[in-house]
């Protein structure tokens, strides 16, 4: 088989800041992972270990761990999430030429994925723009040699100055970072009563205008 994962978690009291306070232990080609998150002198921490002797440590990441196949590629991937006002994350996924794990850059920007069902390998997140929330902005986006690649992007504000600001503009996003305005345009207050629904609507309906198959 190509993946077994063994989950043991052992929650335990703390009796010094440099302790752990829980760790997980899992197996990804005959390498085994072990994940510690705890808290120290400078605030919380995690890491990784492995068998081979690997260490990867991140510092912040109280806000959550995530161990799941993120890309469906038949191992699991980790997630390390930081505490604040909205989700932030960094995402590791397995390599297998190096059996580790490495981290995805930009991955923090899109860090409220979810899985594009339209098509495989793709992924749409959501993220607020402040103003409680009403400005937000949605990116579609793919992952190539560790790296996030926005393909295109959502953006909307729901709390302008004027009436005449409010907007949705929606722009193409090229490998080159040079984003083109693709439209503009003003709408009703009550036009995103259900944003979640629009944004999985709108890149379904509209996602084979940006991606090339």
């Amino acid at each position: 088989m190509k993946l077994f994962v063994a989950l043991t978690f052992a929650l335990t009291s703390v009796s010094s800041f440099s302790q752990p306070f829980w760790d997980t232990t899992f197996v990804v080609d005959n390498v085994e992972f072990t994940v510690f998150c705890g808290m120290s002198d400078s605030g919380s921490y995690a890491y990784l270990a492995s068998s081979e002797g690997d260490t990867l440590i991140i510092s912040g990441a109280a806000g959550g761990i995530d161990i799941f196949n993120f890309d469906e590629d038949g191992y699991v991937d980790i997630t390390f999430s930081y505490l604040g006002n909205y989700r932030v994350a960094d995402l590791y996924l397995y390599d297998k030429g190096s059996k580790s794990y490495r981290r995805v850059v930009g991955f923090e920007e899109v860090s409220d994925a979810q899985r594009f069902s339209e098509k495989r390998g793709y992924y749409y997140d959501y993220q607020t723009r402040g103003c409680a929330d009403f400005n937000w902005k949605s990116t579609l986006f793919y992952i190539e040699d560790f790296r996030v690649i926005s393909v295109a992007e959502i953006e909307f504000t729901g709390c302008p100055q004027s009436e005449k600001e409010r907007k949705l503009e929606v722009y193409s996003a090229p490998k080159s970072d040079e984003r083109i305005l693709l439209e503009s345009e003003n709408l009703p207050e009550d036009m995103f009563n259900n944003k979640w629904d629009f944004i999985r609507d709108y890149w379904k309906e509209n996602w084979r205008s940006f991606v090339e198959e």
